[in-house]
């Protein structure tokens, strides 16, 4: 219980930046500033710590193992080569298919996910000197949560169950879900991804 609050914690930071840039609540410098400095140092002292947890806690439910039972699971990151480990069956099946799934749709996630933060935030800075015309940076972050939802609840409700079929190689850090287990990110991609689309939507729509 200990660890799984400890990875809660270091988890924060995360949805942090998601608001910080999308609501931009100190302006749009100080907010965007903050934003990318919390994610850039996040993985100095979030990754040590799921690195070293490795070996114990199951990367899909986030517990730690009894009496040995898991088994180790190898996976390419973008930093390389890593080892992490899982309760076997179900939960390593789920693992493999979110995993695989993502392996397989790795450009698809990384144009989503990476391409569209860069979009927003250079697009948001342009908005903010009135360089985009009528746009303003409340529908720059409606299509921000749009094109993230988009991206995500395809990985959130077609991963898990789609078997693994490839290597292992995944276009994302492995760190940031064994803070909480890959189960509640795919939870979290699912219901804030519907939410998110939900909004944009009806920002668009005029509602």
């Amino acid at each position: 219980m200990k660890e799984r609050f400890q990875g809660i914690l270091l988890f924060l930071p995360v949805p942090v930046v998601l608001w910080l840039i999308t609501n931009l609540p100190l302006g749009v410098w100080p907010s965007l500033g903050l934003g990318v400095a919390l994610m850039a140092t996040h993985r100095l002292y979030a990754r040590p710590y799921a690195r070293r947890r490795a070996g114990r806690r199951c990367l899909w439910c986030g517990r730690v193992g009894e009496g040995g039972r898991l088994e180790s699971l190898t996976v390419v990151e973008p930093m390389g080569e890593t080892d992490w480990s899982v309760c076997p069956g179900n939960h390593q099946e789920r693992l493999t298919g979110f995993l695989g799934w993502a392996s397989r749709n790795a450009l698809f996630l990384k144009v989503g996910i990476a391409g569209t933060l860069l979009l927003y935030l250079i697009t948001v800075l342009l908005a903010a000197y009135g360089k985009l015309g009528p746009l303003e940076s409340t529908d720059l972050s409606a299509g921000f949560r749009l094109l993230i939802a988009l991206t995500v609840l395809p990985l959130g409700w077609l991963g898990p169950g789609s078997g693994s079929g490839t290597a292992l190689k995944v276009p994302f850090p492995v760190h940031i879900q064994a803070l909480i287990g890959t189960v509640a990110v795919v939870w979290l991609f699912r219901i804030v991804g519907l939410i998110w689309l939900v909004a944009s939507a009806i920002h668009f729509l005029g509602g």
